[in-house]
This record gives C-alpha cells, structure tokens and sequence, in this order.
C-alpha cells in the first residue's frame, strides 16, 4: 500500500484590509488582546479570510512528490529532484482537492 504525505499552507488576507464591520465581526468575541491577537493570526485557517497558496503531496516510498503553488504570472512548471512542481490557481487547487477536477 502507497502512503502519501500532504500539506496544504494557507495565508490569510492583511486585517488591515477588511472593512471595519468585518473586523468588529471577527472579534466579537475576543475577550482580550491575546484573543485578539491570535484571530489577527489564524486568518489563513478561516475559509472565509484565507487562500491556499500551496498544496504538497509526497510519497516516502518512492521519494517523488508533486507540489501545486500559487505563482505568478511568468512562473513555470519545473523539476528539482524528485519533486514536480506545478504553478496553479488557488481555484484549481480547491478543485483538485475537492475531488472535482484531475490537475
């Protein structure tokens, strides 16, 4: 049997950025600045206020692995090792891990 190793990384948008009733959403129920603080923090965790930015897979087994990132524009898909990398949208990764589409 084939054993797979995935990570997904996230990033969550700038608080900064939200309007404000969407700041004094979020931390509605912070009771103090520590609470704050880490909502401000695990934004990428939110599916509201985060994006995928990197889904990796690696097989131990065979030592290849296969990583999807958000790039930009004039970023190529390339190969280091035994790893692919692919440059996707966070839209085609969403749906690659969904099960909707073969990347």
């Amino acid at each position: 049997m084939s054993r797979v190793i995935v990570d997904i990384e996230t990033i969550g948008i700038e608080f900064d950025s939200l309007d404000q009733k969407s700041r004094d959403y979020l931390l509605k129920y912070a009771e103090d600045e520590k609470e704050k603080q880490k909502i401000k923090e695990n934004l990428g965790l939110n599916p509201l206020t985060g994006e995928i930015v990197t889904i990796g897979m690696y097989n131990p087994d065979t030592q290849r692995g296969l990583l999807y990132y958000r790039g930009k524009k004039d970023d190529v898909d390339f190969i280091e090792e035994n790893m692919n990398f692919k440059v996707k949208s966070e839209r085609d990764a969403g749906m690659f891990l969904a099960g909707y589409k073969k990347i």
